[in-house]
């Protein structure tokens, strides 16, 4: 009964926050995109350094931010960049899917599933913006985002009613997600468990950066 009070406000949320949102991003392509997606992929990873993880984390502490806010920030600004930055000094607009672990419901905590959102970060970008001043902006950005998340994505998809395109996702082309691998103490009798990544060669969207923080640093799988 909460949650049927709260969503039309977090609906209202949403389309107001991805009102004009620009129907793909502006990255240079290396090839010409075909007229569907065929979702093939490939992936290439790399590894951020346990002592410039340290570091984030300090500057993430100086700023009042997530690591998670972080690495959007950044992708938002590399996106921007290789994009062509802002046109005129005026404000790049940067859309960043994000998964997000919906089990703010009462009653699903003993319930089997995959209890999983896309949520929507959308990045303003402008010329003269400060790094602290974009650190606080995706703060805002997030914390919203969480605080609306339950929405489903195809709901918010349905109402802003994107123009259809079978060689695009709607709202979002590029995903950022973080793991803690921290959290992954899987134990079992008799058994040592491991994770391991496993690249499928295909992919969902043009750009997916999935990063596991671990004592030693940070994996980045970008696919």
């Amino acid at each position: 009964v909460a949650m049927q009070k709260r969503y039309p406000a977090q609906l209202e949320y949403w389309l107001q926050q991805l009102r004009d949102l620009p129907e793909c991003h502006a990255l240079p392509l290396d090839r010409s995109r075909a007229d569907a997606a065929a979702f093939c992929g490939q992936s290439w990873y790399s590894q951020v350094s346990r002592e410039r993880l340290e570091q984030l984390n300090f500057a993430a502490r100086q700023q009042g931010v997530t690591l998670f806010m972080q690495l959007q920030t950044a992708l938002a600004v590399l996106v921007a960049r290789l994009a062509g930055g802002a046109d005129d000094g005026g404000c790049q607009d940067v859309a960043i899917g994000a998964a997000y672990a919906n089990r703010a419901q009462s009653g699903c905590e003993d319930i089997v599933g995959f209890f999983v959102n896309s949520l929507v970060m959308r990045h303003g970008l402008a010329a003269d913006c400060t790094l602290a001043q974009l650190l606080k902006n995706c703060r805002d950005t997030v914390l919203d985002a969480y605080e609306h998340a339950d929405v489903p994505f195809e709901s918010i998809v349905e109402k802003i009613n994107p123009r259809r395109r079978d060689n695009l996702n709607p709202l979002f082309q590029i995903m950022l997600n973080l793991q803690d691998k921290s959290s992954w103490n899987l134990q079992l009798p008799g058994l040592d468990i491991e994770p391991f990544q496993v690249s499928t060669e295909e992919a969902k969207f043009d750009l997916a950066v999935d990063c596991t923080q671990s004592a030693d640093g940070i994996s980045i799988q970008w696919e």
